[in-house]
Parts: C-alpha cells; sequence; structure tokens
C-alpha cells in the first residue's frame, strides 16, 4: 500500500503521512503533535513545515490520499467487469489492506474529534462517505438487475450496511481479537455474512 501512497507525494510527505498514522494508532489523535512527529521521522521539529503547514494540513494530506485510492479502486472494478459479489469483495479486500497497513487511519477519520471544529475537513470526510455509498449503491443495484442480488431488498439501506461491515470488522479485530490474528481472517466471515443475506434465494423470514 506504501507503494500506492508514493504516486500521490514525495517521499518526505509519504514519511510524514505514515508517522501521523502510526502516532494515531498509538496515542489516538492526541499524540499527532509536531513534536512526536519530528521524532518519528528522525528530524528537527522546525524542518516539519518546509513540507507541512500547520498540523492541520496532515489530516487534510490523509483524507485527500484515501479519497484517491478509493476513487483508483473502484475505476480499477469497474474496468474489470466483476460480477458484483465480486466486486464488493474485491473492495473488502482493499480496505482490509489498506486498514491492516495502517491502522491509524480508522482512529483519525471516524472520530468526531477531528471535525468538531474544522467544517472543511467535515465537509471533506462527508463527501468521502458519501462517494463510498453511492459506488456501493451502485454495485448493488446491479447485483439486483442482473439477478444476482434480492429484488426486496433496498440498494442503498445495503450499501449502509456494507460500510458497517468494514466497521464492525475493524472493531473486533482491534479491540476484541487485540489483532492477534490478520485482520482478513477475522473480516471474511463477517463479509461472507452480509453477501449471504443480500443473495438471491435469501429471503427474510
Amino acid at each position: 500500500m506504501r507503494k500506492k501512497i508514493i504516486e500521490f507525494l514525495d517521499k518526505r510527505k509519504v514519511d510524514i503521512f505514515t508517522a501521523a498514522l502510526k502516532l494515531a494508532d498509538k496515542f489516538g489523535l492526541r499524540g499527532i503533535t509536531t513534536k512526536n512527529l519530528a521524532e518519528e521521522i528522525g528530524f528537527r521539529e522546525g524542518a516539519l513545515y518546509k513540507h507541512i503547514k500547520s498540523k492541520n494540513d496532515i489530516f487534510v494530506m490523509i483524507l485527500d490520499i484515501s479519497e484517491k485510492l478509493l476513487i483508483e479502486k473502484f475505476k480499477q472494478i469497474k474496468k474489470e467487469k466483476y460480477s458484483s459479489s465480486r466486486s464488493l469483495q474485491e473492495w473488502f479486500y482493499f480496505a482490509v489492506d489498506y486498514l491492516e497497513d495502517f491502522p491509524g487511519i480508522y482512529r483519525i477519520i471516524f472520530t468526531d474529534e477531528l471535525y468538531i471544529d474544522d467544517p472543511i475537513l467535515f465537509k471533506k470526510f462527508k463527501a468521502i462517505i458519501e462517494t463510498l455509498v453511492k459506488n456501493f449503491q451502485k454495485i448493488i443495484e446491479k447485483g439486483i438487475k442482473n439477478g444476482e442480488f434480492r429484488s426486496d431488498i433496498d440498494p442503498y439501506i445495503s450499501a449502509i450496511r456494507y460500510l458497517g461491515v468494514i466497521h464492525t470488522s475493524f472493531t473486533l479485530w482491534s479491540v476484541f481479537e487485540e489483532r492477534k490474528r490478520k485482520y482478513g481472517e477475522i473480516a471474511l466471515p463477517i463479509l461472507t455474512e452480509f453477501l449471504t443475506t443480500i443473495s438471491k434465494g435469501v429471503m427474510n423470514e
């Protein structure tokens, strides 16, 4: 995943990106200070300002990179012309890899603390979530149309549920399992269960 990020950032900003996520994973949002970042990367605090104007720039950068990676993944999936189930699986594996490589991304992106005092960041975060749901909804609508998924499911609600699967599996991996196993091992059964509930032939009781 780091190689993909290098496509969007120069080496020094990749170091800042990686260090910020490592600190977030270890200490939460409060751990991301210019002093801690400089120590994590291995240079003087003042040198940071050659690459970022403020700590907030780091959060903007993280959201921007996440958005670009998501958009690129959706384009790749669309190009491959996978089935709807395969498309959801492919995106899920991508999300698992991203969160397993950089678990701090979850602590940053999904924390209210980051957005309470910054409407610009909140707007950017909201746009990312809306993009995710919109693309998941399109995939599910396609699955309904081609008979792969049940005709009685709501594509929008199912897209929200799918996003929830990622939240749930990360919590299970990080909190309940304390990361003792691979994230994918924890996440796959939850994804499989979700796909089973929307697949054709499975009706509500």
